[in-house]
């Protein structure tokens, strides 16, 4: 991140192909760009909202359900308060009787219906006594075990309201975390939109200065060749014209030469006339002398 941060500080290219070279890096930069902070933001509404709502609700509903077994457990302790009292109002009113009926059993010689009937009376109501004994015995082993279940219901109740603290703290701080970074990543992106932006304008200043040079190229250009064309018909004229003009020499060069030939030999003629003429005068000379 640090490298790309830095990038606001590079010299940005001059040329045309080295702006379109920086132009598409910093094309491709943005994408990645964009792609972390898209990444992020799904990250930090996972976390936001996702997986925090979600282990809130979990949780919450594990805390209602504890909350409730524990609601549960302790009206079930107050229905077996409530039939251990009972039981025991059973047995006080069964001992009561049986003291009664104890009291009431004739004495010794005393014969009769009465007496076994009391008997019968006496057993019965100590096999009563016997069983709501045994029945206050299990309801005080089952009021002992939700006693249990209930402290350990507490127990896991705190342990799950503790463990979901923990959680919503590391959530926040993930969270906080992802927006310092989403946050720093947006800044990042912006400078290079800002970066991107400015290679635009000077991408599209370069191509405008070269559609312009290009223009004003081919307008130099057009007129190069309108005076190439000229200079070109001017050639032509002129060599025509040379063409004519060393015809023409030519022409009188060959007259001249014809000319100096016949005159040439007008000449030597004239010399060998004089040269007889010459000899002749000579021999006369020495004749005479």
């Amino acid at each position: 991140m640090d490298n790309n941060s830095n990038g606001a500080s590079e010299p940005l290219p001059r040329t045309l192909s080295e702006q379109a070279a920086r132009f598409a890096e910093l094309q491709h930069e943005n994408f990645n760009l964009k792609m972390r902070v898209s990444y992020l933001e799904d990250k930090l509404l996972s976390l936001g909202n996702g997986v925090t709502a979600l282990a809130s609700d979990e949780l919450e509903a594990e805390v209602i359900r504890l909350r409730r077994a524990v609601d549960e457990r302790d009206h079930q302790l107050a229905e077996q308060n409530a039939s251990i009292a009972r039981g025991n109002q059973a047995i006080d009113a069964l001992t009561e009787q049986l003291r009664e009926s104890q009291a009431a059993i004739p004495q010794v010689g005393e014969v009769g219906q009465t007496s076994l009937a009391l008997q019968n009376a006496v057993q019965a109501a100590q096999r009563r006594v016997y069983e709501l004994e045994e029945e206050v015995e299990t309801l005080h082993q089952e009021l002992q075990e939700s006693q249990n279940a209930h402290q350990r219901d507490v127990g896991t109740s705190e342990q799950w309201k503790q463990c979901y603290q923990e959680t919503l703290e590391y959530l926040k701080r993930e969270g906080v975390r992802a927006l310092h970074e989403v946050k720093h990543l947006r800044d990042l992106n912006n400078s290079k939109d800002n970066m991107l932006t400015r290679s635009r304008e000077l991408l599209e200043d370069a191509r405008r200065q070269k559609r312009q040079q290009g223009s004003e190229y081919i307008t130099r250009l057009k007129r190069f060749s309108e005076e190439a064309k000229r200079l070109g018909e001017q050639e032509e004229r002129l060599h025509a014209k040379y063409q004519a003009d060393y015809a023409r020499l030519e022409s009188n060069w060959m007259d001249d030469q014809t000319g100096l030939v016949a005159q040439n030999t007008f000449f030597r003629d004239e010399i060998a006339t004089l040269r007889s003429e010459l000899g002749l005068k000579e021999f006369s000379i020495k004749a005479k002398y």
